[in-house]
């Protein structure tokens, strides 16, 4: 009996453990590997076209609020790899409505496993924001708006709450997509921001847990066989 109820403590501990792992790994972005090397590669027939470095200057306008004295860059900057799949489906899925209702927005786009020079400059716009962050920690896609908010990850929401809090809310949202209504919320890379506030947050608290959890649970398991062990002698 003592060995079925083991068994059965066993078997429901690393499922959790197992259930919890899969949603740690349940993520919207992908390390990028800075250290490897760069391999120039042309773009296959599925990428999403991306948009060449710009050249121009960038007009600034006035800051939205008078505690926030960053000023507004007219500008929605993304990085990217080819072989992400949460970069691909952001470049199909959202950037062309962004692009299409906001005209006047300079987005610019940035592939960084196939140019040294995007990759450096990912890392340097990245330290910008969030100085002393490791490079093991940052992950695209990553989207700065209008220089003042980071998001990591393909979020979608949080992606178009950024955009009308710099940009304004357009007249008419396009069919199949709603803007929120603009507020005072900013965004951070996570332990980076005045609240530490941050889209990764939660993904590293949850694989954080899920080794606590795995950690509790081996320790358990030894606190178990010690114990059946001791009675059957």
């Amino acid at each position: 009996m003592r060995k079925y109820v083991f068994i059965g403590l066993m078997t429901v501990l690393l499922g959790g453990v197992v259930h919890l792992t899969a949603q740690a790994q349940t993520e919207t972005s992908t390390t990028v590997e800075f250290a490897a090397p760069v391999v120039t590669s042309a773009p296959t027939a599925t990428e999403a076209p991306t948009t060449p470095t710009p050249t121009a200057a960038v007009t600034t306008a006035a800051a939205t609020t008078p505690e926030d004295t960053t000023p507004v860059v007219k500008r929605f900057e993304m990085y990217h790899l080819s072989t992400c799949p949460h970069c691909q489906q952001q470049l199909a899925e959202l950037m062309p409505t962004l692009e299409a209702t906001y005209p006047d927005v300079e987005f610019a786009y940035w592939e960084v496993g196939s140019s040294s020079e995007n990759a450096s400059q990912f890392r340097d716009r990245v330290k910008q924001f969030a100085p002393g962050i490791k490079d093991t920690d940052i992950a695209v896609p990553t989207n700065i708006i209008a220089n003042r908010d980071v998001i990591m990850g393909y979020r979608k929401d949080d992606i178009l709450q950024a955009v009308v809090n710099n940009f304004g809310q357009p007249l008419k949202s396009p069919e199949g997509m709603a803007f929120p209504t603009p507020n005072d919320e900013r965004f951070y890379i996570s332990g980076y921001g005045p609240d530490s506030a941050g889209e990764v947050a939660t993904t590293y608290l949850m694989r954080n847990n899920t080794t606590w959890y795995l950690v509790g649970g081996i320790v358990v398991l030894g606190l178990l066989y010690m114990y059946f062990r001791k009675r059957s002698l």
